[in-house]
């Protein structure tokens, strides 16, 4: 069972597993790559901002 890293009511933190610095570094990242960012923003394009920004990290991971 995979539990999201970033949910907090799983881990007691308000970015779950990350710090506040160490979550603001990923996002940096992983929005570094604006192709891949806008093809999320156009497959969930009910997501807001955050979400995006969510999936945008898991993608960089999953690459």
């Amino acid at each position: 069972m995979f539990t999201p890293p970033r949910v907090s009511a799983y881990w007691g933190r308000e970015y779950g597993l990350f710090t506040k610095a160490e979550w603001q570094v990923q996002v940096r990242e992983a929005c570094k790559d604006k192709a891949a960012f806008d093809a999320l923003r156009e497959q969930y394009p009910e997501c807001s901002n955050g979400a995006l920004m969510e999936e945008a990290v898991a993608e960089m991971y999953r690459r």
